[in-house]
Order: C-alpha cells, then structure tokens, then sequence
C-alpha cells in the first residue's frame, strides 16, 4: 500500500495490488467530487445537477427525456427524475411535453440554466487546470485517461448487478 494512502486510511496491513489500486481509484474520485462540489457551492447545485445542466446544455436549445439524460449521466443515478424536478423548481430547467408521445417529457434548459452553465464554465475548467493540470503532463493525463477506461469499458462493474 502506498504511504498516502496508508496515511488516507489510517491502516497499514498489507493488501494486493488491485485492492491498492482500487482503494486509490476511490480515494482521488472522493476528492475530486469533493473539489466539484466546492466549485458548485455557491450556485447552490450538486455535482449530479450540474452533470444534467452539462447534458442538456449539450443540445441546448432542444433537450432529452429523462431515459436519455440517464444514460449520459457520469454517475448512473437512478432519480433523475428529483435532479430535474429540483432544476426545474430553481429555474434552470424547464420540461415539455413531448411531440411524438405526448406522456413522455422532455427537460430543456432554460435561459437562466444557460447562463449559469457559462458562468460555471471557467471555474470549472480552472477546477480541472488546477487538480490536473497541476499534477500531470498532458500525457500522464492521457495514461491516466486510459486506465480510468479500462476500469469500466471491462463491463465487470455492471455484472455485479445483476
């Protein structure tokens, strides 16, 4: 086990690789929400409404049904439906029915989510320059890029599901 981590978790018994590996993946992903949600504070979202404004600013001034919003989402969060509710309720989004099924409901971003995701724009790429830019060259970056990749694209995540 590395000294951080050791020093994170206050515990030095020995364990394999991968459990090392592992713990370290879920200790910097911690920080890192830790560091969005600092980030976000003041605009009074969480890092999981921002991931929705981030969607749907994405094909913004259209917009997706939850279904859609659900499976871009970083975080598979199965209530999507309160994340909407809630942007709905401050502002930022907005639902309508849709054309072709008139039950489904389609959330769009409305002007003011708009214009706090461009606010939020340089704070978070600062965010990110900050934490990474920081800490890696571009190509550590990229290499870290590619083994966070590996992790999921695996599919084992997904298996202990079901």
């Amino acid at each position: 086990m590395g000294q951080s981590l050791e020093r994170w978790l206050k515990q030095t018994s020995p364990m394999s690789p991968a459990a090392d590996a592992m713990l370290n993946l879920l200790v910097a992903s911690s920080r890192v929400e830790e560091g969005m949600q600092k980030v976000l504070r003041d605009y009074s979202i969480t890092r999981r409404q921002y991931n929705v404004l981030r969607i749907l600013r994405g094909v913004y001034p259209s917009g997706h049904p939850r279904s859609e919003i659900a499976m871009r989402m970083v975080d598979r969060s199965p209530d999507v439906t309160r994340l909407v509710d809630r942007l709905t309720e401050i502002g930022f989004v907005e639902r309508i029915r849709g054309t072709k099924d008139k039950r489904e409901s389609i959330a769009k971003l409305t002007v003011k989510g708009y214009e706090l995701m461009h606010t939020l724009d340089p704070l978070v790429r600062d965010y990110i320059e900050k934490e990474f830019g920081g800490l890696f060259t571009a190509e550590e970056c990229r290499e870290l890029s590619r083994l966070c990749e590996r992790t999921y694209a695996n599919g084992e995540a997904g298996k202990l599901d079901q």
